[in-house]
């Protein structure tokens, strides 16, 4: 009995996981993706997919699940939104300070900070990136 309802448990947690991680990942997605560095969104698609059909499969196996639930998190902790030089999670004044000590010279970025900092998406973290990591920094 106690074993059942620990499964219970598990089944229940891993299923409202992989829903919540379905639902927000779908809305997020879908209305922003311009939003993020679009290599980061490689597979993404392909685990909301995934994730849906196991979801939508009654008869879905526990290990299913807790595959669909590590495979998606590790997707959507891997996207970067566009202008988080940081990549804190949000796009900040502090975005535009680190960028900006870069094109003076002070301190260098990593490739996924520059890719990330290409808010103009010309190939090149500038000062007019800064600028625009500024104004959206000011719209949040």
């Amino acid at each position: 009995m106690l074993i059942s309802s620990l499964r219970s448990l598990i089944w229940n947690v891993s299923e409202t996981k992989l829903l919540w991680l379905l639902s927000s990942q779908n809305r997020s997605h879908r209305c922003c993706k311009d939003s993020y560095v679009s290599s980061t969104l490689n597979g993404l698609e392909e685990a909301l997919a995934a994730g849906k059909a196991v979801n939508d499969n009654p008869d879905a196996l526990q290990d299913a699940i807790n595959n669909a639930v590590t495979l998606l998190t590790e997707k959507v902790a891997n996207v970067r939104l566009l202008g988080d030089v940081n990549n804190d999670g949000s796009v900040t004044t502090d975005d535009s300070a680190l960028l900006l000590r870069s094109a003076a010279e002070l301190d260098t970025l990593d490739d996924a900070a520059t890719v990330s900092a290409d808010m103009n998406q010309d190939g090149i973290a500038d000062t007019s990136d800064a600028v625009l990591i500024l104004q959206t920094a000011a719209e949040f």
